[in-house]
Formats: structure tokens, sequence, C-alpha cells
């Protein structure tokens, strides 16, 4: 690989091949390759972010066992404070508890559950205003035989008319108590003399997904529609991937963690032959170090993600613009899926460009020429003018080789059998080296693989 993507990857100009959701990508920048997969939308999917991403599960400090909590009414209330120069746009709360709950915005009852497997959504922006507010949430844990926890976790997310966004979550910062006191659901309470609550940790809650309502309903026989995110759905995709990446951890804590590895790439980006200047961004992890806009966790912490990925971006080896990648249907976690039945049977892969290396950037079909079928482990030649690929067509039961200019002109069928034609790669020499199957097996893992 180090001859291939050596002094030769000047000439392969502003395309990099990614193969998007297999286990094989050219070797370089695969992280990235997932950064920039936010500007597809999944089939019959919402571009939103998770309703619990980054959320912990939360009770009132009794018990230093989170499996053996006591039956009862407990009380916790969170402030949020709305900056006065950001109307809402939107405002919804996601809740759910082991085992039931009432929650408050204000002092206004706006729902209630008691199934902690589901995640409850409710529309609060009426009950919202700029200034302090609250959220308060009377949770039940019931008699239970043997272990009994008790949990809450909660996140609400508001939307403005400036296209910017906020989220509050359950964390240690919540405040709770064991008795009601009147007026406790309101924003004027004084809740100085109420406990912290506990972030607690039971892995019954991690093993059961939690139900956000009806799955998505779509043919995955049919190709999606290909299309470009809004800004709006980019930067929530962003935010639930980075809130994702947090591992559950407390975000203040992530956010160290973060400006130290974002410290470490400036170190090594400093040592390249062409190191940029990064004086702003090092500036910027200084200040967010310190903290003094008193940000919260979860604002610090997607703030130094955007300033590290300027960082990553800031690489004189990112001298291109483009990736090339496929897009499969989420229905099995293998590339091995394109020969293995009834994954096979599916006519809706796309082949695909993304223009643009930021959420905004734009995504186009290469081609439409070709029908439904399955493309598979396409190459770029070394003027980053053509694409090399295999493809299924729909009505064929084997793989053949095809090549197209990036702009999608050109197509021409380089490959005809009766067997697979796989694993194309451009040589430096414009000749093209790819597998032959002599066995057509369900699984090509089961083939007699020659090369040509």
């Amino acid at each position: 690989m180090a001859g291939r993507w050596g002094p030769d990857l000047e000439s392969r100009q502003d395309v990099l091949l990614a193969h998007v959701g297999g286990v094989a990508v050219k070797k370089l920048f695969l992280a990235l390759a997932w950064a920039f997969c936010g500007c597809l939308l999944s089939p019959g999917a919402t571009a939103t972010a998770a309703p619990l991403g980054g959320a912990q599960w939360i009770w009132h400090p009794e018990t230093n066992s989170p499996v053996n909590a006591p039956a009862g009414k407990r009380y916790l209330r969170r402030q949020i404070v709305i900056p006065d120069d950001q109307p809402i746009r939107t405002a919804a709360c996601s809740i759910t508890a082991d085992n039931g709950f009432t929650v408050f915005v204000n002092g206004e009852n706006v729902g209630t559950g008691d199934d902690w497997q589901t995640v409850f959504r409710f529309d609060v922006a009426p009950h919202l205003s700029p200034g302090t507010n609250v959220l308060a949430v009377e949770a039940v844990n019931w008699e239970g035989n043997g272990e009994n926890p008790a949990g809450l976790i909660a996140s609400l997310r508001l939307h403005f008319e400036s296209g910017q966004s906020l989220t509050f979550r359950t964390d240690g910062q919540w405040k709770s108590s064991a008795t009601a006191t009147e007026g406790w659901q309101t924003a004027d309470f004084d809740d100085s003399i109420w406990g912290t609550a506990r972030v607690v940790d039971w892995n019954g809650w991690g093993a059961v997904a939690l139900n956000t309502g009806p799955l998505p309903t779509y043919d995955p026989l049919v190709e999606p529609e290909t299309r470009t995110l809004s800004p709006e759905e980019a930067e929530a995709i962003t935010t639930q991937e980075w809130l994702f990446q947090a591992e559950g951890q407390p975000l203040d804590e992530r956010a160290r963690q973060e400006i130290q590895w974002a410290r470490e790439m400036a170190e090594r980006l400093a040592k390249t032959d062409e190191p940029p200047n990064l004086n702003d961004e090092l500036a910027e992890l200084e200040t967010l170090e310190r903290n003094p806009l008193g940000l919260s966790p979860e604002e610090l912490y997607l703030a130094v993600r955007r300033t590290k990925r300027r960082i990553m971006f800031s690489d004189p080896l990112l001298d291109f613009s483009r990736l090339v990648f496929i897009d499969v249907p989420e229905r099995y976690p293998h590339e091995s899926m394109h020969r293995v039945y009834p994954q096979a049977q599916l006519n809706s892969v796309r082949l695909l460009i993304l223009d643009g290396l930021h959420p905004g950037g734009t995504v186009r079909k290469v081609t439409d020429e070709l029908g439904p079928g399955w493309y598979w482990r396409p190459d770029v030649s070394y003027d980053g003018q053509r694409l090399v690929f295999c493809f299924r067509p729909q009505e064929d039961k084997t793989f053949h080789l095809y090549e197209v200019r990036t702009d999608g002109t050109g197509l021409r069928q380089l490959t005809d059998s009766s067997y697979d034609d796989q694993d194309p790669v451009y040589l430096a020499d414009d000749h093209i080296a790819l597998g032959i199957g002599r066995i057509n097996t369900p699984s090509s893992s089961q083939s007699k693989i020659k090369s040509r």
C-alpha cells in the first residue's frame, strides 16, 4: 500500500475512494468516510437527533445499589435558561422512567408514562419562555420482587428560529428530593436545599433497546431517494454522532479528553512537511478548557468537537474534495451480504459521489443507466477521472465489471461471463486487476479466486 498511496496520491486529483457500510475501505481516511455519511438519509428514516442520545439514567441518591431502590415517588428537576434573543421554533421532551413518571414544564403537567421501555415524546414549546424555566419530573418506582432498579432518563431539545439548537439531558446536574414541597414544579421554586441526583448504571437498561415508536415503513427492495440533507438535518445527524461517540461518559469529562486528543493531533500535524497554522484552533481549545462563558457540559463538548474537526481537516493530505462510496440498505451486519441469500436479492444498492467534505456537501448518483441492482467495490483511476466497479444487474446472478467517468458519462461494460468478476483495482500503468470466481456459490468466501 505504501507505494500505491505514496508519491502517486497527488496524481489522483480530488477523488478518494471510500466504501462506507462494509469493512473494505481504501485504508486512508477511514474516519472521514464515516464523518461524511451523514449527507445521506437512510430509507424511511428521519434525520433528527437520537431522542435520548447522551442522556444518563438518574435517581435520588438514597442507595448505593442501582438495583435495590426503595419503592415510591421521587422528585427531580432541572433549571433551563433560554436566551432572550432566540425565539423558539420547536421544543420536544423525550422521556421515560423505571417505572413511571409525570413531567412538568414551568408547573404545567405536560404528560405521563408508565412503560420504561418506551420513550415518550411531548411538545413543550407552548410552555416555555425566554429566561429561566424548569423541567420537573415526579418519578415512581413500583414495588418489586427481587431486584428493583429505579431510574429516569430524559432529553429536552429546542430548535430556534435562527437555526441553532439547544439540548438539556438528564445528568448529575439535576436536583432531587424524596419529598414534594408546594410549588416544586415551578421555575421560581428555591431548590437550594435539594440534593444532587445520582447518575445510576444498571446493565438491564442498556440490554433492552428503547422503543422510540413505530419502525419506519419502507420497501427494502426499492431504491430509496438520493438527496442531500438540509443544513438542519446534517447538523442533527452530526450532533447525534458526536454524542454517541461520547460513549455514555459525562460530557464535561469527555470534553476534557477531546481537548487533549485535539492537541495531540495538532502536535502530529506540526511535524509534517507542510504544517498548517493552527494558532487559532489551539487558542480556542485553551479558552474552552477554561470555559469562561460557563457553557453546559453538552455545549462545551460540542464546541470542542467542532474545533477538533477543523484541526483534522487542516491535514495537508486532505487535498481532495470528493468521496466515492457504496450505499447499502442496513439489512446485514457484514460486507458479505451481497452474496448471502436473501440479502443478495436486494436491488437497491447505489454508487454515489459526495462533493464537499463537510456536512453541507452534496450527494449524487454516478449513473442511472444500469437500472436497479447491486454495486460493489469501486476504485478510482490514478488521474481521478474514471471509476471501475462491479455490478450485478437485477435480472442477473453474477457480477460484471463496468467503467464510467466521474461525471457519469462514458459508461461501458468491461466483462460479461457466467462467473463473478469482482474487486477491480486500477494499476499504475492503467491496467485493471480483478478477482474472478470460478464457482458460483451463495457466499463469495467459498469461491476459488484467481487474479487476472
